[in-house]
């Protein structure tokens, strides 16, 4: 008999006899007996066990199948004139539950008999063991024990995929719509923080892959132990420089800190002011502020950012910001109604978006004011109407209105920069060029990388460029010459006196 296996650890097993496609029994010795597992090329397909919960007989009898006779295995379901198929189908069911109830639990020995072709068993497929784990952590209801696994292993540094993860990452789907999956997918594993494992499901998905091996740690991404540990930044050399010093204090405001805090918004922040209060978070600790911190300066900078964003996807997540909310002990049932009023109208504006796309514009238009009225004040929306306005031909008061909206906006969100943006497109068509530049300049002030506000930038750059005086002679092109050789043969003939 060898050694225990600790609770979670038969699959490792498991995955080992199958990666050597053993044939024969597998015998594990658990609380109250024994469970035998027939391997067929390093598969499950058959089981029997000594516990009355997990017992054939005891299957049967709670999937109501009849049988003539007392039946202990599938052998015996067959020789009882059940068909082949049937008692396969069967065993397999049983193997599978057997299989779920004990991927949770320890077990105190286990022996292998290679070869072994017990009578009890029927030939039969094999069990997806992968499918099995994220069953069994779907309906495990120790979630305390996930979140503590995954609080220790999250200290040893970022969480990254394993090579080869790929399909336990498609197999982990079956465990439910987890957003988890989709920050690992798109290689965003470092915005996996408190926000996201404030989420049930987004905790079983992680644990479940962190057992079956698709979850490795990047070290390179390990928190400061005084910022881990203790929240506070540790005692700094007497020789740091004060940029040093700067960035360690912000660094351990930022840990301590819970989401809201991080961005410096209220419970019942809107997106908008979200997304702006990540982008004044993201200049407050640009690289460029930091120069000369020390050698340790890129690698906690990447440790802020990463926690500024994980802020700024959880609150702007309906779901995610739900069980944040209940996790840090802020929700109420205001709080509840307010959010999801607030998610219910952003829903209304994303189909606007995609109208927009279509070039549906008048019910873009109507889906942008049904999101207004229902979550009046936000000023995206009032922007999005704006930009409508601006873009439809030409009717009396429309531009007023447009400038009016965009200009409410603002005076919401200072540095909502589609709201400068939306007022620069106004200032285009009253012809007010200069307003317009000064708008998108301060645009671009605000986010350097914004696209719109390039190109707004770009097409306005010609009217605003002087004219420049040149007295260089104009080059004529290859065609004018012609033309010209040709227009000079003409005239020649021309003055030429008839015969």
């Amino acid at each position: 008999m060898n050694g225990p296996i600790p609770a979670w650890g038969l699959y490792r097993l498991l995955k080992a006899l199958e990666s050597r496609s053993v044939a024969g029994v597998l015998d594990l010795q658990v609380a109250g007996g024994h469970v035998a597992f027939l391997l067929d090329g390093g598969t499950p397909v058959a089981a029997r066990s000594t516990l009355a919960g997990l017992s054939f007989e005891g299957f049967l009898a709670h999937t109501r199948a009849a049988a003539n006779g007392p039946v202990t295995t599938a052998a015996d379901l067959a020789a009882r004139g059940a068909s082949r198929d049937d008692a396969a189908r069967m065993q397999h069911a049983h193997a599978r539950a057997v299989l779920s109830s004990l991927l949770p639990s320890p077990v105190s020995g286990w022996s292998l008999a290679a070869g072994a072709s017990p009578d009890w068993a029927v030939p039969g497929q094999g069990i997806d063991v992968t499918a099995e784990l994220m069953r069994a952590a779907a309906q495990s209801a120790d979630l305390d024990m996930m979140r503590s696994v995954l609080a220790r292993y999250r200290r040893g540094g970022w969480i990254t995929l394993a090579d080869g993860a790929e399909p336990l990452l498609s197999a982990a789907k079956s465990v439910g719509d987890a957003k988890v999956l989709y920050l690992l997918r798109q290689g965003r594993s470092r915005e996996v923080g408190e926000g996201v494992l404030a989420d049930d499901t987004n905790v079983r998905v992680l644990f479940a892959l962190v057992v079956a091996g698709a979850i490795a740690r990047d070290p390179s991404g390990a928190v400061s132990q005084a910022i881990a540990r203790s929240g506070a930044p540790a005692a700094p050399p007497d020789d740091e420089s004060p940029a040093a010093l700067e960035l360690r204090a912000g660094a351990a405001e930022v840990a301590r800190a819970n989401l809201y805090e991080v961005l410096g918004v209220s419970v019942d922040a809107r997106i908008s002011q979200i997304e702006c209060a990540h982008r004044r978070a993201l200049r407050r600790f640009a690289p460029g502020r930091f120069e000369g911190a020390g050698p340790d300066a890129p690698s906690i900078l990447d440790q802020v950012r990463a926690r500024m964003e994980e802020a700024r996807m959880t609150l702007t997540d309906r779901a995610l910001r739900t069980s944040y909310n209940r996790a840090v002990g802020v929700t109420t049932a205001a709080l509840d109604a307010r959010i999801a009023e607030m998610f219910e109208a952003r829903a209304i504006y994303q189909t606007g978006v995609d109208l927009v796309q279509a070039r549906r514009y008048d019910e873009a238009l109507a889906q942008f004011e049904a999101a207004a009225t229902r979550d009046p004040g936000e000023p995206e929306y009032e922007v999005a109407i704006a930009k409508i306005l601006v873009a439809r031909p030409p009717a009396p008061g429309q531009i007023e209105r447009a400038r009016s909206l965009a200009e409410h906006a603002l005076a919401t969100e200072p540095e909502l920069v589609a709201a400068i943006l939306a007022l620069a497109s106004v200032c285009r068509v009253e012809q007010k060029r200069e307003e317009a530049a000064e708008l998108i300049r301060r645009a671009l002030r605000i986010d350097p990388d914004n696209s719109e506000a390039a190109a707004a930038r770009d097409l306005l750059q010609p009217a605003l460029k002087p004219n420049k005086m040149s007295f260089l002679k104009k080059r004529d092109s290859v065609v004018d010459r012609i033309r010209e050789s040709v227009m000079d043969g003409i005239r020649r003939i021309r003055k030429k006196p008839a015969p």
